[in-house]
């Protein structure tokens, strides 16, 4: 699996958003030929942890950040889990090149 991994540290603009012990959003998803999965995640300070199939990347975050990880797979399962808050807004899985 090929990850391509970009974060970028900015200030919260999520509105609403609630801190939850170890919130958690994942799903499947399946991409057409030529499109893998990506996912983007959007979480505040704590330790977020990215799962797609068996990779796993583990981050601590002292504010709110956003990582975006290509997967290199055309079906793949995801999970975002943190001990701080999900911005559900950002959070998600799609297919890209």
């Amino acid at each position: 699996m090929t990850i391509v991994l970009a974060t970028s540290a900015t200030p919260n603009t999520a509105e609403g958003t609630q801190a939850l012990p170890d919130d958690t959003v994942g799903g499947r998803l399946t991409c057409v030929s030529g499109q893998v999965v990506w996912v983007t995640e959007r979480t505040s300070a704590g330790t977020t942890t990215v799962r797609i199939e068996s990779y796993i990347a583990r981050q601590v975050k002292h504010d709110w950040s956003t990582t975006t990880i290509r997967s290199g797979l055309t079906t793949a399962a995801w999970q975002v889990t943190t001990t701080g808050a999900i911005d559900r807004s950002v959070t998600r899985a799609y297919c890209g090149p």
